[in-house]
């Protein structure tokens, strides 16, 4: 997957080199050991305890025993499952380059990979790469998702998105490259917050999106900082925007780059739409900046 140019001459943590040489990550500090199970691809499934020395084989069945405020810390492999997290827990992959939670080679083609529901919950999603299907990570239903040192690839409609009021897509030191429209008008989003829902992003690169870099629609209330939104292409309807604000939505734009779009850098329109921007960077665009 590899990592990503940021504002200030920094990369994203994502790129082969930040894999440190252990087998599995370290649990997040504080958590209680007996609430930690281990993953790895390739495993024995009939063995399996969740225990280091006979780990699950698929994230979807560590979640079956993983308790409220546990952890699930997962060794590099392809793991071609999606996964429905309805409790408050962390999956922690080694690194970004070496795990990879695959939607687009199973038979049919899912709504989202990482799908996150309930009002109060809480999940970490750190170290890995999701790719495929038509969203790679969504929060709704009162959720709140932090995704940090990861990368998002190769989505079809959208790459993380939050929607509903209360629910939160916390997104930092991450790249989101290559979400493309799955249809003729339908998607192209890199990062998305709608009907209510808030996206956060700090030090992300949302590259080659087709359409849409970055969307808030109905409502929705996006915030970066110190992030680069590049290369939007054009969707089906012709257009291109680095961010597109609309429908009462909210865009904060803190010491962040927008270059390199087929159309606009940011578009703010119909009513109640509101862009507030502080150190911004904008290089030409093939129609306009703002």
């Amino acid at each position: 997957p590899g990592s990503a140019a940021l504002p200030g001459g920094r990369c994203t943590p994502t790129a082969a080199s930040d894999c440190p040489t252990g087998e599995f990550p370290a649990a997040p500090e504080g958590t209680d050991p007996a609430r930690v199970v281990y993953v790895r691809a390739g495993s024995d499934a009939a063995a399996a305890d969740g225990s280091r020395a006979a780990p699950f084989a698929t994230l979807g069945a560590a979640l079956t025993r993983l308790a409220d405020g546990g952890a699930a810390l997962v060794a590099r492999g392809a793991y071609r499952e999606r996964i429905r997290i309805d409790r408050s827990v962390a999956i922690v992959g080694v690194c970004a380059a070496g795990v990879t939670l695959d939607g687009a080679s199973l038979p049919s083609a899912g709504p989202v990979v990482v799908n996150v529901l309930g009002e109060g919950v809480r999940v970490t999603l750190s170290g890995l790469t999701v790719r495929g299907a038509a969203a790679g990570v969504r929060s709704h239903f009162g959720a709140h998702v932090r995704v940090e040192r990861a990368v998002v690839t190769d989505c079809e409609i959208a790459g993380l998105y939050a929607y509903e009021p209360g629910s939160t897509l916390e997104v930092a030191s991450s790249v989101v490259r290559g979400v493309r429209e799955r249809e003729a008008l339908l998607g192209g989003f890199g990062l998305h917050a709608f009907d209510g829902g808030a996206v956060r992003a700090t030090d992300v690169a949302v590259e080659a999106a087709t359409a849409i870099g970055v969307a808030a629609r109905d409502r929705g209330d996006v915030s970066l900082e110190r992030c680069v939104v590049r290369g939007t292409q054009r969707g089906a309807g012709g257009d291109s925007f680095g961010a597109e604000v609309k429908a009462g939505a909210a865009l904060t734009a803190t010491a962040t780059a927008f270059v390199d779009h087929r159309s606009v850098g940011v578009s703010a329109h119909d009513e109640g739409a509101r862009v507030d921007a502080d150190d911004l960077v904008e290089r030409p665009h093939d129609a306009a900046g703002l």
